[in-house]
Order: C-alpha cells, then sequence, then structure tokens
C-alpha cells in the first residue's frame, strides 16, 4: 500500500508539466457576410449573396461564396 502512495503522489507530482507544452490558438477567424435584395417588378426580384471568410487576422483567404439567385413571387 505503501508503493501505491508513492506511486500515485509521483505521478500527481510531474503531471503537472503535461499541459506546459500545448497549442494556444486565439481564434482570429472573420466573416463578413453580404445579402442585397432587387425588385426587378412587384414579382420578379434577385438576391445576391456574399460570404467571405479569413483566418490569421484577414491574413489568409479560408471560404468565398458567392450565391446569386433569381425569384418569383406566387399570387
Amino acid at each position: 500500500m505503501k508503493h501505491v502512495r508513492i506511486i500515485f503522489s509521483l505521478l500527481l507530482l510531474f503531471s503537472g508539466g503535461i499541459f506546459a507544452q500545448r497549442v494556444v490558438d486565439y481564434n482570429a477567424h472573420t466573416w463578413w457576410s453580404n445579402v442585397n435584395k432587387y425588385a426587378f417588378s412587384d414579382s420578379w426580384y434577385a438576391i445576391s449573396e456574399i460570404h467571405i471568410r479569413r483566418v490569421d487576422w484577414i491574413l489568409n483567404w479560408q471560404q468565398f461564396v458567392f450565391r446569386p439567385s433569381i425569384h418569383k413571387t406566387l399570387t
């Protein structure tokens, strides 16, 4: 039983250094979006949707989405 206590105490003593070598991420992402609606008439309209996602404080591209669409209102 004495050996178990010594081993357990040593594990507790040296386990604090395990977390000293971790990578810290600051979550430096930006996500910009723009949604516009253009009316052609009372029943027809278009929507343009743009999404830009950047990482590393705007230094690198991660995603670019351009989604145009045309709609008709059913009445």
